[in-house]
């Protein structure tokens, strides 16, 4: 025999019943649930008819004699599921909709289909990720620890904001695994061994929130970041980077600081490395650059106004292209520089306007460190 759930359909556009929480059936089975209605005389209609909505399907049912028993196809489909009721003086057409002069249609009123016997209860953790995947469901997504990389446009497109976490596995990360997403933070597990960023890797995340990426990294693509959200991106100590090249920073429109892999040793390449960050104000530069740092390495950044070298700073280096920055940044400039007493001169070029901005004196203390001054 059936199991009845009484509910009353009110004028004020309620479903009342008794039975809290809704559970209207268990996944696969049949008939054993009747849903009996009585209706306020003020907004009954001839024909009435149950609205069912699952975010996988929705069905339309004519209820007859106030009572209607939940049928399989809506048991197959377990979860949440919302329903109305509704009344109105013509049936619906053949395409099941509704368009008659007269339609109450009540709120809707949340139900489960329960998971039960029938159900699979023993999933595994690549399975609730990919139902995950599927349903679009998470607000925080771990690759699992056996991947060893993450392919391309792994998670494209998913429009919720979402954290993701990278374990330590990942080696490799491809092109545009985030592209268009609502991915606002990347977390890497501790001991990560993340070695490879692919050209595009991490490319247009709109909301991407700040990042540190972990000292693994020793291979930086092309465009990573590009057009993505981060205003702060740094890298953990004791980086394995040690080039960054052509198109490594281009085109992030909120990045306000970068701070360098503290082991970089070159950064060059036959355009710029960064370019057209348009709120970017301070780049940090670290003292194991080996080799010289030409002048189309930063370009298009109007805002950028500090360059802080690391203390011992030894190598020559041109930011003509950098033409705002502040007088005081200027000097810490030249207090980092490496002392070159004895040795050969190198060349600090900032430009005539950057330069100008200096009293002699504190020109000198560059100068007389040996340094030359452009």
């Amino acid at each position: 025999m059936a199991y009845e759930i009484n509910i009353h359909v009110d004028k004020k556009g309620k479903l009342v019943t008794e039975e809290v929480p809704f559970t209207i059936s268990v996944f696969k089975e049949s008939k054993r649930v009747k849903l009996n209605f009585t209706i306020d005389a003020e907004i009954d209609s001839e024909y009435h008819y149950l609205k069912f909505t699952h975010q996988k399907t929705n069905y339309l049912y004519r209820v007859h004699n106030n009572s209607f028993d939940i049928p399989k196809a809506v048991t197959a489909w377990e979860g949440r599921w919302e329903f109305s009721f509704i009344c109105c003086d013509e049936p619906a057409n053949s395409s099941n909709v509704i368009t008659a002069n007269y339609i109450y249609a009540s709120e809707p009123i949340v139900a489960n289909v329960a998971r039960g016997n029938l159900g699979n209860n023993s999933t595994t953790e690549e399975q609730n990720l990919l139902r995950e995947l599927v349903e679009g469901t998470f607000d925080e997504f771990e690759i699992p620890n056996t991947a060893s990389f993450i392919s391309r446009y792994f998670l494209s497109s998913c429009p919720q904001a979402f954290t993701l976490i990278v374990p330590s596995s990942v080696i490799t990360i491809k092109d545009r695994i985030l592209y268009e997403s609502g991915c606002t933070k990347i977390i890497f597990e501790e001991g990560s061994q993340l070695k490879t960023l692919e050209d595009y890797a991490l490319y247009r995340i709109a909301n991407l929130g700040d990042i540190t990426f972990p000292r693994s990294i020793d291979s930086w693509g092309k465009y990573n970041l590009g057009f993505c959200g981060s205003g702060i991106v740094r890298f953990e100590s004791v980086s394995n980077l040690k080039t960054l090249g052509s198109h490594a920073f281009w085109s992030i429109p909120n990045l306000t600081k970068l701070y360098l892999p503290d082991r970089l040793q070159t950064l060059a390449g036959l355009t710029a490395v960064i370019k057209n960050c348009p709120q970017l104000n301070e780049v940090w530069i670290p003292n194991t650059i080996t080799a010289a740092i030409p002048a189309s390495a930063i370009q298009d950044c109007p805002l950028l106004n500090k360059i802080t070298l690391q203390s011992n700073f030894n190598a020559s280096a041109n930011f003509s292209n950098v033409p705002n920055l502040t007088r005081e940044s200027i000097v810490l400039m030249f207090n980092a520089l490496k002392d070159l007493s004895g040795a050969g001169a190198k060349v600090l070029t900032l430009g005539a306007g950057n330069l100008a901005k200096c009293t002699q004196e504190e020109l000198d203390i560059a100068l007389n460190k040996n340094w030359s001054l452009a």
